[in-house]
């Protein structure tokens, strides 16, 4: 799964984007979504990949990679202890990705 984030500064709404794929690499399905509200970059990416596994779980297909361009998210789930705002996000990704 490969997920991403727009974040415009000022903006009332962020877009997200998620793309899976098999093991070769063949695209199997994309979604987008607009979700309302002003968030951080790194909270915006955090919130694609959650929708991207919720999406997922509820296609029941499943989930043995995750991409992202962002590396301080990426850091942030490779963590085990999570401090700041964005710590329930964090949980709720590594609840889901399994």
């Amino acid at each position: 799964m490969n997920s991403d984030a727009s974040v415009l500064v000022g903006a009332d709404s962020i877009g997200i984007g998620i793309v899976f794929m098999d093991h070769f690499g063949t695209v199997l399905a994309t979604c987008t979504s607009r979700l309302r509200g002003s968030f951080s970059i790194e909270c915006s990416e955090l919130l694609a990949i959650l929708y991207g596994l919720l999406a997922a779980l509820e296609w029941g297909a499943p989930i043995s990679i995750i991409e992202s361009d962002a590396q301080s998210v990426i850091c942030g789930l490779n963590s085990s202890d999570y401090l700041g705002d964005l710590d329930l996000i964090y949980s709720d990704v590594n609840l889901y990705f399994v």
